[in-house]
């Protein structure tokens, strides 16, 4: 990063490396980092505090602008949805019955969780298409598609991407259907 790329209150410098040199004013307060030795070891933070502090609440006051405009989209949309929701009575609750995880679904997606937490100490929620390629792999090829559906419709429930759409699941679901159209024609 370059002198003129930084943020005019703050310059660093570290004494092997060449760069911005520290501020000699009265308004910087000199920030020695002299821990045992490590990379940054002997790097000098000036900053300038009253343009600090001054970003800072300036940054606090626009971020508590966003949150309340953030708000009222809220109010908004909730108000739309109040006065939707008694015409598409019928139409929501075919929708949230459609939507709704079934025991089946639950068991395999807790196969699922168990083989990313068991086998590979990563997140079941969201999942990494590559851990259910990896899951799916493991299991008899007959459910493979069941399988996959459970993950999706459990990530679809909690508002989730639907990581069966990734390619790399799209493509290993399409090589299982090829192989197992083609063993059944022998």
């Amino acid at each position: 990063m370059t002198e003129a790329q930084e943020p005019p209150w703050l310059l660093i410098a570290h004494p092997e490396i060449p760069g911005p040199s520290p501020l000699e004013s009265e308004k910087k307060a000199p920030v020695v980092l002299d821990g045992n030795g490590g990379i940054l070891s002997g790097v000098v933070i000036n900053f300038d505090e009253e343009k600090w502090f001054a970003d800072g609440r300036k940054h606090l006051a626009e971020m508590a602008e966003a949150k309340r405009a953030e708000e009222e989209q809220q109010r908004v949309l909730d108000a739309i949805d109040a006065a939707l929701s008694p015409h598409l009575k019928d139409e929501l609750a075919a929708e949230n019955a459609a939507d709704r995880v079934t025991k089946q679904q639950k068991d395999d997606f807790a196969r699922f969780r168990k083989y990313c937490i068991e086998k590979w100490e990563l997140p079941y929620l969201p999942a990494a298409p590559q851990l259910i390629v990896c899951f799916l792999g493991n299991e008899p090829v007959a459910g493979g598609a069941r399988l996959a559906n459970a993950i999706s419709v459990v990530h679809r429930a909690v508002n989730f991407p639907d990581p069966c759409e990734d390619v790399l699941v799209r493509a290993y679901l399409r090589q299982v259907r090829a192989e197992t159209s083609t063993e059944g024609e022998s």
